[in-house]
């Protein structure tokens, strides 16, 4: 029973230790990761930091903790990297970042990839439907000019971008229309 107890004891003291260090090795990824959400240039630099970081500690770790910590890690930075084109509203760069690797596609977390998946088709589709209501107001107007009617071409391409583009407003005023 004494046996059992310390080998109990040993593996409990093993799991904490792994926790402890996991922990540690986690703070210091944190920061690397937001900062590809920044700057999405940094991926492939900040998964090479992952990997240091956790070769630092691998001496304390196991190997499914090491193997573990280093999936984790990576799957936070490239979540961020894609977290931070979204976020610029880059949905065509996320998609590409996303489809063109499927070595980092691997660490990502699949419920994230959904999600992901699904903000960049509803900027797809909103970038759709934008695109066929200012080509819809440009046949409006394109029909009119045929029809031989006198229009102003500001107000006209104000109509086709749908917002007033008066060169004689300054910045504050274009701001407070659109605001209105």
């Amino acid at each position: 029973r004494a046996g059992q107890y310390a080998n109990q004891m040993i593996k409990y003291q093993n799991t904490e230790q792994r926790k402890y260090i996991t922990g540690f090795a986690q703070d210091e990824i944190a920061p690397i990761a937001a900062e590809v959400a920044k700057n999405p240039a940094m991926l492939r630099k900040n998964f090479d930091a992952v990997d240091a970081i956790v070769n630092k500690y691998a001496g304390a770790l196991d190997p499914a903790s090491e193997r573990s910590l280093r999936d984790a890690g990576r799957s936070s930075v490239m979540e961020q990297g894609v977290s931070g084109l979204l976020n610029r509203g880059a949905w065509k760069e996320a998609n590409k970042l996303l489809m063109n690797n499927p070595i980092l596609m691997r660490y990502l977390d699949p419920s994230k990839k959904d999600q992901f998946d699904r903000q960049i088709a509803n900027f797809a589709q909103a970038e759709k439907k934008s695109a066929l209501e200012v080509a819809g107001r440009e046949a409006t107007v394109n029909r009119l000019i045929a029809s031989g009617k006198k229009i102003d071409p500001r107000k006209a391409m104000a109509f086709v971008v749908g917002t007033d583009i008066s060169p004689d407003d300054g910045p504050g005023e274009k701001v407070t229309k659109s605001l209105a």
